[in-house]
């Protein structure tokens, strides 16, 4: 993926300002991202090694964010 990189307080924002249903379409767009990256790397042709951490650590912010919705919620979770 070529994204633009964005500095992590504008991809919160961002993201705080999706809808929990967006959120969780995203979690599982950089899943798919990271089992593909995974995998590429199981066969040594990722160029890029950090972009697995960096897959991860945006999965870890998506559900940080799918949380906090959660919370503000009437009823806790879901």
């Amino acid at each position: 993926m070529s994204e633009k990189p964005q500095k992590r307080n504008d991809l919160l924002d961002d993201l705080r300002r999706l809808e929990r249903n967006d959120l969780v379409e995203r979690r599982s767009e950089l899943e798919r991202e990271a089992l593909s990256l995974r995998l590429q790397s199981g066969g040594a042709t990722v160029k890029n090694v950090r972009a697995i951490r960096n897959v991860r650590r945006k999965i870890a912010r998506v559900n940080t964010v799918i949380r906090e919705k959660a919370g503000q919620q009437p009823g806790g979770e879901g």
